[in-house]
């Protein structure tokens, strides 16, 4: 990242290359939204070789580049049904794929295309306006609903855990957008701790969820 001369034009190609093929999923998009997100801040300290998004860079809208936020408004206000295409692409994809007792050769695993989605919430929120937040709030409303088609046609319950994660973190991305929907819908999250903890009989998964419920409840 050092090496970047030209953030903006860096930026602008990697913007280009996730959302623009909006039909097409590829493994280079998560990278892509790390980097992105690395770009977007001021202490975009080099993590190149991270593979997740650290959730601490919801907590603050301060170290935010503001030359960047504003590349990145543009783009996605020239873009928005191709970062909406891309969003459903994704959730089709993993919907399809979760249903299934076994993946097909060839496929993405789904805890690939639920950290995709993961970078995805992550980006539109730290970026903002109101498609994002629509985008963020049907994640929270799908994931965060334990009779939603997600939970109930899913295959196995090996990714459990990594779905509690994204809708975590989905959650602390919803509260950067001071929405007067959001605390109605987080009581009604924290209200299914026990149907999320029915999904599953592994001991160790309804300590999770408990601890997932505790993180939704309490706000940074």
């Amino acid at each position: 990242m050092a090496e970047l001369g030209q953030p903006e034009a860096a930026l602008q190609i990697l913007l280009a290359d996730v959302f623009n093929r909006s039909a097409v999923l590829k493994y280079s998009d998560r990278n892509g939204l790390i980097l992105a997100i690395m770009l977007l801040r001021h202490n975009n300290r080099d993590r190149s070789q991270i593979e997740l998004t650290p959730e601490e860079v919801l907590a603050s809208s301060q170290e935010l580049n503001p030359a960047m936020l504003k590349e990145v408004r543009a783009f996605l206000e020239q873009n928005q049904e191709y970062v909406i295409q891309k969003f459903r692409t994704t959730t089709e994809e993993l919907l399809k794929l979760s249903a299934q007792e076994r993946q097909p050769q060839g496929a993405m695993p789904i805890r690939f295309l639920l950290y995709l989605q993961r970078e995805m919430v992550i980006f539109l929120a730290m970026v903002g306006g109101e498609s994002a937040l629509a985008i963020i709030q049907g994640v929270v409303q799908e994931f965060g609903n334990p009779e939603s088609s997600y939970y109930q046609t899913m295959g196995k319950k090996d990714n459990l855990r990594q779905s509690l994660q994204l809708l975590q973190v989905a959650v602390r991305c919803l509260r950067r957008f001071d929405d007067p929907q959001t605390p109605a819908l987080i009581d009604v999250i924290v209200s299914r701790a026990r149907d999320f903890i029915f999904l599953c009989e592994d001991p160790s998964h309804h300590a999770y969820v408990k601890s997932v419920i505790e993180h939704i409840r309490t706000p940074d």
